[in-house]
């Protein structure tokens, strides 16, 4: 939220001074990429953290987690040369 409200900030003020809106402008394509790699690497997180306490709540259930992206691959092609 402060983001935008930041991002929104800076085109009205290149709005108003336009000898500085390429500073501006070029200043927002920086502020973008920088969220960007925030973004990413906050949804990284969360999606680990929510693939862990799917497996805890699994095991906390009695129940065999299920293997995940490796487990599969390593089972297709254990069984195509098998």
């Amino acid at each position: 939220m402060i983001q935008t409200i930041g991002l929104m900030v800076a085109i009205g003020y290149a709005i108003s001074k336009p000898a500085e809106a390429g500073t501006i402008i070029n200043a927002i394509g920086t502020l973008m990429g920088a969220m960007t790699v925030m973004w990413t690497l906050a949804l990284s997180v969360l999606g680990i953290n929510v693939t862990s306490r799917s497996k805890d709540k699994q095991v906390s259930a009695g129940q065999e987690p299920a293997g995940g992206l490796m487990a599969a691959l390593a089972k297709r092609l254990g069984d195509s040369h098998g």
